[in-house]
């Protein structure tokens, strides 16, 4: 046997030795907004957070948005949380206060905190769902007037639109006397200059 023809025979027992790995799957963390059951609602209103056990004044804190099953807090200053940490929430909507228990899901930045309600009696669930259900409404209402609004101007035709229809005998520049010239010729029909040659 030749050393080309032992060497290849080498190389295929090498080959079905060694099992190809198969490429292992890399699963994505799902978004935040993947996770959620609920929609979150922007919205204003001041808040506090407050670590447990409760001893200390919460940090005070703004909600920028809600839903019945969590919310994103803006705190005034940097606090030292951790994910899955669970903390006193104190949050004031629309004249709605609530106080409830939750748990840090994602922490933004050092002031940018999502929370999500990880146990809520029934009566405050009912709560917060009637308060978003009442900003709900409020959206759907701010809408249809803007929508009504862009309407009404869409219906109003002013007269040098290209769209207006044209008016008989009317001229298009204002009414009054004809601008006149030094030379006696109207404005916008001015003549060319006479060559004397």
């Amino acid at each position: 046997m030749s050393h080309a023809a032992k060497a290849d025979d080498d190389l295929k027992t090498g080959e079905e030795q060694k099992t190809p790995e198969e490429p292992k799957k890399v699963e994505k963390p799902k978004k935040d907004a993947e996770l959620r059951s609920s929609p979150r609602l922007q919205c204003s209103g001041t808040a506090g957070v407050q670590t447990l056990p409760i001893s200390d004044d919460p940090t005070p804190a703004k909600i920028i948005n809600l839903s019945t099953g969590g919310c994103l807090m803006e705190l005034e200053r940097p606090l030292t949380l951790a994910i899955d940490e669970t903390v006193e929430l104190i949050f004031c909507v629309n004249n709605w206060p609530f106080r409830v228990r939750g748990k840090v899901r994602a922490i933004r930045s050092e002031t940018l905190i999502g929370f999500q309600f990880p146990q809520l009696n029934d009566r405050i669930r009912r709560q917060l769902e009637d308060l978003i259900g009442e900003m709900i409404a409020h959206l759907a209402k701010l809408h249809k007037q803007s929508i009504s609004h862009r309407t009404a101007q869409d219906d109003v035709i002013h007269p040098h639109s290209p769209s207006a229809p044209p008016t008989r005998g009317a001229s298009p520049l204002p009414q009054g006397k004809p601008v006149v010239s030094k030379q006696g010729n109207l404005a916008g029909r001015i003549e060319p200059p006479r060559r004397w040659f």
